[in-house]
């Protein structure tokens, strides 16, 4: 744009420079110039989260923050103040608003429908495609250190398995799976059944049993160190570093399970 420094004066005088302020192109409209979108977030802008977990895989609306604005452009070339979208993903939204705003609104979209479903193979619950992550439950409870894909049964009961997607943040519960068929019949198949973890420790130690069973820690040479009843856990971080034993046994006092136990700093 030119520049007069003295209008009052005459010809010359007046002081008139001819490019006195630049404007650049991309920056002008109303006539001076149409924006060059660039789609990136260096002005004015809105960010939104929209996460759906029970995402049926039909259309969903995005729209503008600002209804008042005009030549609404989107990231992948599309007109207009909103649109329709059917995978997650990143979308972009540039436009102008009242009075020289220029606007870009962020949609982050994540949409899942996890919908879990257990399966069965014979002994074997599982589900009918992969999550990121597992936990299973029987009858409402959960199964401690049960977070694989797969879990072996154990005992008869109401089984459920609570997954999870970490794009979308989205968590779901499956329908009860009941099982009825299971049998344990003598004290060796009980044993198989009987997981102590973690081992090495130095704090809490988890019991994962599919019957109530009690549970005394001695020294190596015998001596009693620690005995807990109905065990489900058992603190050793008190317990001085080393090598110990570990009897699991049921409620007749019946031996079903040694193993050695390593207490770490």
């Amino acid at each position: 744009l030119g520049r007069i420094d003295t209008p009052n004066n005459p010809g010359a005088a007046c002081g008139f420079i001819k490019s006195a302020i630049s404007i650049p192109k991309a920056e002008l409209y109303l006539g001076l110039g149409s924006p060059v979108p660039t789609f990136k977030r260096d002005t004015a802008y809105t960010t939104f989260a929209i996460s759906d977990c029970n995402w049926d895989g039909g259309d969903k609306p995005l729209r503008a923050a600002d209804s008042s604005g005009w030549d609404y452009v989107w990231n992948e070339g599309a007109y207009g103040a909103g649109r329709l979208v059917t995978t997650s993903g990143i979308y972009w939204l540039k436009y102008h608003t009242p009075p020289c705003v220029f606007r870009t609104d962020t949609f982050i979209v994540s949409m899942a429908n996890l919908s879990p479903v257990i399966t069965v193979d014979g002994f074997v619950l599982g589900t009918t495609r992969s999550y990121d992550t597992y936990q299973w439950y029987l009858n409402g409870k959960i199964i401690p250190g049960a977070t694989d894909s797969v879990y072996k049964v154990a005992e008869n009961g109401d089984y459920t398995v609570v997954v999870s997607d970490k794009a979308s943040g989205c968590t779901d519960t499956s329908a009860i799976y009941k099982v009825t068929n299971t049998a344990i019949s003598t004290l060796d198949e009980l044993q198989n059944h009987i997981r102590i973890y973690p081992n090495p420790s130095n704090g809490i130690i988890h019991i994962n049993a599919p019957i109530k069973v009690n549970a005394r820690i001695t020294s190596i040479e015998g001596r009693l160190i620690k005995r807990i009843e109905n065990a489900e856990q058992i603190d050793i971080s008190h317990v001085t570093e080393g090598t110990y034993l570990i009897y699991i046994t049921n409620e007749d006092d019946a031996t079903l399970k040694v193993e050695k136990l390593i207490k770490i700093k």
